[in-house]
């Protein structure tokens, strides 16, 4: 057989090699993950049954108590039998993920072996030359490469001794990327440094899966290989090859464009589409987080989704709740807020010594004042930053409740620049909920990168998961894993002070909607982070939903002209499953601040965000009410106490040109009554519409008669599968770049300054409402606690809710 021929099928033995290896680890993975559901499930069934035997015992029925006793026998026998195989299958998957490092790591030698080969066109077997022959011009020029590339393994095995970081072998455009940074630090060019790509030092190896360290940092080279056959080339043994001791695959090159963004741009010209799947909210997920929580407060403990803290006197020593959860209800694809917290004593996870993260927005860049508008169009461009391309921004999950798993959690695996690093919650159940999603997730974007042959991609989704460590306390993460960045999604009343915390302690934040229960929050949130210096972002999902960032671009490029009213509701029956919704201890309102919200965001960002909210008012015939005061909720009939239904009227004015536009926004709970989503213009008017499938912005003139028709996208030729994807990217690139974000704090604070005063204006015999009005209105009755900020919020709320409490029956 040609030389040539045997080399390249060695080549794809190897790369098959590999492969398999990874397969075998996933796939043990996943039967693992199916072994613990199924000890899960019997567990569930063994409880009822047992149950049901206690009933039939007080129930003196000796038939049915026997044929139960019969059916916990076996179930009890099945549930052993499952306990066993777990515990194999648990030895296993650990086993193989230990031994994969340094496996992979000695066949990707022999690959990179073999290529060298190939590339060279080395063909003569050196070990069979005849004594005294002479060395050819090409087994020269190859005895030089392979001595360079022996040594270059050899300083890389030496830095890592020293250093403690991975050696990896940079794909040419890393190599080319760090030797320019490298060259432009020694000659002065660099503005500033660039921050160096973090080696994050392994956790200390523990049995519980709180304080799970990485095996990739640390292979087990005291176990056996797997045993694969490898293929070797026909010239020398692959096991001649020297395995520098802890040899790890390196980060992958991360730029602005993931893969599946490459592949959707290159689709057109190769005719071959690309077989993923947006990821979308997982309904189910979402709706099954419960569980019980002990939370510090006089109110009675109920199983679901909150907390609600008593905070000390003073601000400065408020020590907010230790972790978080939230849920979520999903209808219409718009999501609701719902989250669990509880403050439960753990065991310190082991210190890891992971080096404080790299700070990309220095310390010294001058913040807004806080008497500064918000005005994110008229704001002065900020300066670029210096930053590495290859740089993952840490990013710690502080709630993994269901609008964590269902609509957060699948957006990590798809964005490289974000490494998902600590998952945090108190209650250990919803915790490993969600680092079995983490796992699934993480087993079908593997399969996927498989599929279009992307070593990187898989690389980085096997090293992600293996590092990401579980923790109960936000404290633990805070000092333990130190993240760049924080995903808060908890319930309202923890919003604010577990953000405060984590900026307190030099982390950037994003938190999901509403920006606080009380609006005396946020000036509490904007003061610390005007001290502090670091990034907070508003998520409102809304405003990189491929509907809205569409018809934004249309309205602002004067598709309708110049727009001047618009209709948005966000309206479902209301979510009666969960009473913490109801419950304005832990939200601070009703069906406008938790839904409502999203239409309040996305009107002022289609209006334009250089106008600012001025007029609020509550609109007839409903205003704000609770329209169905007694309801079945958590299984009985409760008297509703928040309001139910909301209909407003807000006015945005630019304050340079006396523009305006005005909006009526519903966020109900007992179904919609305004009209459907419309923005009305000077020329015309704009809409939603489906149609097979996909999501049209439509344009009509001023005799309504349909002039364009758009396909509603995120940001055209790029990888967008939700809006929160989209919100979270953004983040992840706002800490990359040294860019604040434009959802910001204070836009957050406007939107709940806009639920207050439709509250006001409902107090006040639905009255017009001017926000500064509001703002004096609540700052009043501050000035009565002024040494108890928590009694403030909750007389704020109190005082504002009473607007909507008419009556027994709000009739």
């Amino acid at each position: 057989m040609n030389p040539e021929t045997s080399l390249q099928e060695a080549i794809e033995q190897t790369k098959r090699a590999i492969e398999q290896l990874r397969e075998r680890v996933v796939t043990a993975i996943m039967q693992r993950n199916r072994l613990q559901e199924e000890v899960t499930k019997r567990e569930r069934d063994l409880a009822i049954r047992k149950e049901k035997l206690v009933q039939a015992s007080k129930l003196q029925d000796p038939s049915v108590a026997n044929e139960l006793r019969e059916e916990i026998a076996t179930l009890e026998k099945e549930l052993q039998t499952l306990k066993d195989s777990l515990a194999k299958a648990e030895v296993e998957a650990e086993t193989l993920k230990a031994q994969r490092p340094a496996e992979e790591a000695r066949l990707n030698l022999v690959l990179r072996d073999l290529q060298a080969r190939l590339a060279m066109g080395y063909t003569t077997v050196v070990e069979n030359r005849q004594p005294g022959s002479g060395v050819g011009e090409t087994e020269e020029m190859f005895q030089r490469a392979s001595d360079k590339i022996e040594g270059l393994q050899s300083e890389a095995a030496a830095r890592q001794e020293v250093t403690g970081a991975s050696p990896h072998t940079p794909s040419p455009t890393q190599s080319a990327e760090q030797l320019l940074s490298d060259l432009e630090r020694r000659l002065g060019l660099s503005p500033t440094e660039t921050p160096a790509t973090q080696s994050v030092e392994p956790a200390e190896p523990s049995s519980s899966p709180l304080t799970a360290a990485s095996p990739e940092a640390e292979p087990a080279v005291s176990e056996p290989p797997i045993a694969f056959e490898a293929p070797t080339s026909p010239e020398e043994p692959s096991a001649s090859i020297p395995v520098p001791e802890g040899l790890a695959q390196s980060t992958p090159f991360v730029t602005g464009i993931t893969p599946e963004e490459m592949e959707a741009l290159l689709s057109h010209q190769s005719g071959q589409t690309e077989s993923t799947s947006p990821s979308t909210v997982d309904e189910q997920a979402v709706q099954s987080s419960t569980s019980s929580w002990d939370y510090t407060t006089s109110t009675t403990a109920s199983s679901e989704t909150l907390e609600v803290i008593s905070f000390p006197v003073e601000e400065e020593q408020m020590e907010p709740p230790q972790a978080t959860i939230e849920g979520q209800d999903i209808e219409a694809s718009q999501p609701i807020a719902m989250a669990e917290t509880a403050t439960v004593e753990a065991p310190a996870a082991p210190i890891t010594g992971e080096s404080p993260s790299a700070t990309i927005a220095p310390e010294g860049v001058e913040q807004p004042k806080e008497e500064v508008a918000f005005h994110p169009a008229t704001q002065p461009r900020p300066k670029p930053v210096s930053y590495d391309p290859s740089y993952r921004v840490r990013v710690a999950a502080i709630g993994t409740g269901g609008i964590f798993r269902g609509a957060h959690l699948p957006c990590y695996p798809l964005i490289p620049q974000a490494k998902l690093v600590a998952l945090c919650d108190p209650d250990q159940d919803a915790l490993q909920q969600a680092y079995r999603r983490l796992q699934n997730l993480t087993a079908e974007q593997i399969e996927r990168a498989r599929e279009r042959h992307d070593d990187d991609a898989i690389e980085r989704l096997m090293r992600d998961l293996d590092e990401v460590r579980l923790f109960s306390d936000i404290s633990e993460v805070i000092h333990e894993v130190q993240p760049d960045l924080v995903d808060i999604c908890t319930q309202p009343v923890l919003h604010v002070p577990l953000a405060i915390k984590a900026l307190e302690a030099g982390i950037h934040v994003m938190c999901e909607k509403p920006l606080c229960r009380s609006w005396l929050e946020s000036e509490r949130l904007i003061a610390t982070i005007q001290r502090t210096g670091r990034f907070y972002q508003h998520n409102e999902n809304w405003l990189f939903d491929p509907d809205y960032y569409t018809a934004s671009k249309l309205i602002h490029a004067g598709a309708i002209g110049e727009p001047l009213l618009m209709f948005l509701a966000t309206a479902h029956g209301g979510p009666e499953g969960n009473p913490k919704f109801w419950n304005p201890e832990f939200g601070g309102g009703g069906s406008l601040l938790d839904n409502g919200i999203h239409a309040i965001g996305a009107a002022w960002f289609l209006s334009g965000l250089k106008k600012r909210p001025t007029m609020v008012k509550a609109v007839e015939p409903f205003g704000m009410t609770i329209r169905m005061p007694l309801r079945i909720i958590d299984g009985h009939y409760q008297t509703v106490t928040v309001d139910d239904d909301a209909h407003i009227l807000i006015r945005f004015e630019d304050a340079d040109t006396g523009a305006w536009t005005n909006a009526h926004v519903e966020g109900s709970w007992s179904h919609r009554d305004s009209p459907d989503t419309v923005v009305i213009g000077t020329t015309g008017r704009l809409y939603f519409t489906s149609q097979e499938g996909r999501r049209y912005v439509v344009i009509t003139d001023a005799y309504d008669r349909e002039v364009r028709r758009i396909e509603a996208t995120g940001p055209t030729w790029q990888f967008w599968p939700s809006s929160f994807y989209g919100e979270i990217l953004n983040m992840v690139q706002c800490v990359r770049t040294g860019r604040p974000p434009l959802c910001d704090a204070q836009f957050g604070a406007d939107c709940s300054a806009i639920v207050g005063a439709a509250y006001l204006s409902e107090k006040n015999g639905r009255r017009a409402v001017h926000l500064d009005e509001f703002r004096e209105f609540a700052r009043s009755i501050a000035q009565r606690y002024p040494n108890d900020p928590q009694a403030a919020d909750d007389a704020l709320v109190e005082t504002l809710l009473s607007a909507v409490r008419k009556s027994e029956y709000n009739t």
